[in-house]
C-alpha cells in the first residue's frame, strides 16, 4: 500500500493540485464501515495533507455508519464516536493554516535497512512557506514500519530542530546534523501517522520533549 501511495504522489504537484481528495461521499459506504478506526485515520491524514481540494462528508467526523439515500430527509440516530471526533478535530485544527493551502508541497524519500524492508510501507511529505514547515509521515500498512525520512532542506545541519506532533502535543528535539546526514527516524505502528510542525529550537523545550541520545 505504501508503494502505491508513493507512486501516486510522485505525479507533478501542479497535476495533483487539480484533484479532489476525500475518503467518504454520498455514493459509497461510510468511512467508519469501509475502514477500521486506525486505517481511516491514515487515509484521512493522507487526503487532508496532500495537494488538491479536500472534501469531508457530513457525519464523517462523528463516525456515522448508516448511509441513507440522498432523497430522504430523515436518518437514524447514531451514537457519536468520540475518539474519531477528537482525531478529526485535531486534524482540522492542524491544517487550518495558510501553510497547507499556499505553501510548497514536496514528497520525501524513505529508506531502511537490508534486514528491515518495512520502510516501503511509509510515505512522507512536507509543506513549506517561508520559515513555516510541516512534516507528515504515514504507515500505509497493517504492520509496524520503521525507516528514515530524508529532508531535502538547506541548512539543516546548522541548528537543532523542534518537532511538535499535532495529535499528541509531544515535542521531539532532533539534531540538525543527524537530520541532514541520516534523515528523520520514524517508527510507526500499523496505520499510524505523524503530523509535525517544525521549527528551529530557540528556547528550552517543555517537559513533554523527547531528546535523542
Amino acid at each position: 500500500m505504501g508503494v502505491a501511495v508513493r507512486l501516486h504522489l510522485s505525479a507533478e504537484p501542479s497535476y495533483q493540485a487539480k484533484l479532489v481528495r476525500f475518503i467518504e461521499n454520498h455514493d459509497e459506504p461510510r468511512a467508519a464501515v469501509a475502514f477500521s478506526g486506525a486505517k481511516e485515520e491514515a487515509a484521512a491524514l493522507t487526503a487532508a495533507t496532500i495537494p488538491g481540494a479536500r472534501l469531508f462528508h457530513e457525519g464523517q467526523f462523528e463516525g456515522r455508519r448508516v448511509r441513507p439515500p440522498v432523497f430522504l430527509r430523515r436518518r437514524p440516530d447514531e451514537h457519536p464516536d468520540e475518539e474519531r471526533h477528537s482525531f478529526y478535530e485535531a486534524l482540522l485544527e492542524a491544517i487550518d493554516d495558510p501553510l497547507f493551502h499556499n505553501g510548497e508541497w514536496r514528497l520525501f524519500d524513505c529508506t531502511g535497512w537490508p534486514d528491515n524492508p518495512s520502510f516501503r510501507n511509509l510515505a512522507a511529505w512536507c509543506w513549506e512557506q517561508g520559515e513555516e514547515r510541516a512534516i507528515i509521515a504515514a504507515n500505509r500498512s497493517g504492520a509496524p514500519a520503521q525507516g528514515r525520512v530524508h529532508l531535502p532542506w538547506q541548512g539543516l545541519q546548522n541548528t537543532t530542530w523542534q518537532l511538535k506532533d499535532c495529535f499528541s502535543g509531544v515535542i521531539y528535539i532532533r539534531g540538525g546534523l543527524e537530520l541532514d546526514q541520516q534523515g528523520l527516524y520514524v517508527d510507526l505502528e500499523a496505520w499510524k501517522g505523524h503530523l509535525f510542525r517544525c521549527s528551529p529550537k530557540t528556547a528550552p523545550a517543555d517537559a513533554a520533549a523527547e531528546f535523542v541520545s
